[in-house]
């Protein structure tokens, strides 16, 4: 029990943690990808703010712009000696973030020669640019810009998320040039949770659905093992009341047959014949109960002995018989030409068949019913079968004989006494001596129970 509740437990906790690392995954990707967006959007507004800074930078000479850019390999050596401005290797430049193309280095450039005439970026205006584009990127979230020196510490600030307020934001952090004079950061309180709330929801009604499916187990398993405790103690006084049955029967029957032994008076020796006869019958009944309490868990020791079939059916049909006076059965005996005269078998389990199956019989039938016991030899063994013209068995209650307290009730007929352990018994009985019954029944016509066993079980003489 311990072991189910193990793995029950095991997959219902392998369950949220799968929900839950789908969870956690799903997050870091969109947190991700959010960041990714707000960097752009940023990296805009930051080129749209040196658009507008530049454009104020008017010309001086408007009738005659003039703006050159050739490369230094196309210069003549006095244009290159009168260069003015830095080189700046495109390597160099990556390694220190300041872009991955020449159109990167070349805004770093144009914000160095700003910054040399003093004209620091617009952090409101790039405020603007920069809550604009986010907007555009569906991403209406609180934001701010802050302008930052070399140190990297706060000259100026703008936005509705200050930098005294802004809280657990994501914040990006952008070179101003290429000297490292300025820099311009940017922070935003994104909120990777919405488009998962339902998820969340989900994992949250998933942990509280496995919570009530654990409880609902172990109560189960709670009432399961009480019943289950309830049943074993119930077998075992019932074993018991049982098993005490048999010594005062043993006893009563050698009483009797001890004063039989010294009683001259037929009609008290019938008498004292007919006690002997319905105290094995009573006894029959009692191992058939205790046959089915031991049945989970007993080992099965076979008492073999060679009989004759036709010499067993014979007496013990006529055991059964005389415990019901009331009918006047039609009695006969089949043997076919190769029936066998002798065989080897277990006969206590044999003639407790038997006594079930002509006790039903006779119980289950009107007063001039007829019955045969038919002995004979297939191809795969001998059979014995025991057949009535009583009141026969509904076809759909043909299928549940043998189970243990089913009984058979026919419409319209008298009320039979019984526990619905014999056909049980019997079936326990034919798996113990290798064999099996087999049955065929019509309402109001009769049945045939037949008892098949094997060519291999102990056959001596044909």
């Amino acid at each position: 029990m311990k072991r189910e509740i193990g793995i029950v437990l095991f997959a219902l906790l392998a369950l949220l943690f799968t929900q839950g690392y789908e969870l956690a995954y799903r997050y870091h990707q969109e947190d991700e990808g959010l960041k990714e967006q707000m960097k752009e959007a940023f990296q805009t507004a930051i080129r749209q703010e040196l658009s507008r800074r530049m454009h104020d930078n008017r010309i001086k000479d408007p009738n005659n712009p003039k703006f050159i850019i050739r490369r230094a390999r196309d210069m003549t050596p006095e244009e290159r000696a009168n260069l003015k401005g830095d080189t700046i290797q495109l390597s160099e430049a990556r390694k220190k973030g300041l872009g991955e193309s020449l159109v990167d280095l070349l805004q770093h450039r144009m914000q160095d020669g700003l910054l040399a005439d003093h004209r620091e970026p617009r952090i409101k205006t790039l405020d603007s640019l920069f809550a604009l584009q986010m907007a555009k990127r569906e991403l209406r979230v609180k934001t701010g810009v802050a302008l930052l020196d070399s140190s990297r510490n706060v000259i100026s600030s703008a936005g509705s998320l200050t930098v005294d307020n802004r809280g657990i934001s994501t914040s990006i952090i952008e070179p101003i040039g290429t000297q490292g004079l300025r820099y311009v950061q940017a922070y935003a309180k994104l909120s990777p949770f919405r488009p998962f709330t339902y998820m969340l929801f989900a994992l949250i009604l998933s942990g509280v659905i496995v919570v009530i499916a654990c409880g609902a187990f172990f109560y189960l398993l709670y009432k399961i093992e009480k019943a289950r405790h309830e049943l074993t103690e119930r077998e075992r006084a019932a074993h018991s009341a049982i098993h005490d049955l048999k010594s005062p029967l043993n006893t009563t029957y050698a009483a009797i047959d001890l004063i039989a032994l010294t009683e001259k008076d037929p009609a008290r020796l019938r008498l004292l014949d007919e006690g002997k006869k319905r105290l094995r019958g009573l006894t029959a009944t009692i191992e058939s109960m205790l046959n089915l309490l031991k049945q989970p868990r007993r080992e099965v020791h076979l008492a073999y002995a060679t009989i004759d079939p036709a010499v067993l059916a014979q007496r013990v049909y006529n055991e059964v018989a005389s415990l019901h006076p009331e009918k006047q059965p039609l009695f006969k005996l089949e043997k076919t030409a190769d029936a066998p005269s002798q065989v080897e078998t277990d006969p206590v389990r044999l003639e407790r068949c038997l006594r079930n199956l002509i006790e039903n019989a006779l119980s289950y039938s009107d007063t001039n019913v007829h019955i045969t016991i038919r002995i004979e030899t297939d191809r795969k063994g001998w059979r014995l079968s025991v057949i009535d013209t009583g009141w026969g068995i509904p076809r759909k209650a043909i299928r549940r004989l043998g189970q243990q307290f089913f009984r058979v009730n026919p419409q319209g007929k008298p009320h039979v006494s019984g526990y619905g352990l014999g056909l049980s018994s019997v079936n326990l009985l034919m798996k113990e001596l290798g064999g099996q019954m087999q049955v065929e029944s019509q309402e109001n016509k009769g049945s045939t129970f037949t008892l098949s066993f094997p060519l291999t079980t102990h056959r001596i003489s044909a």
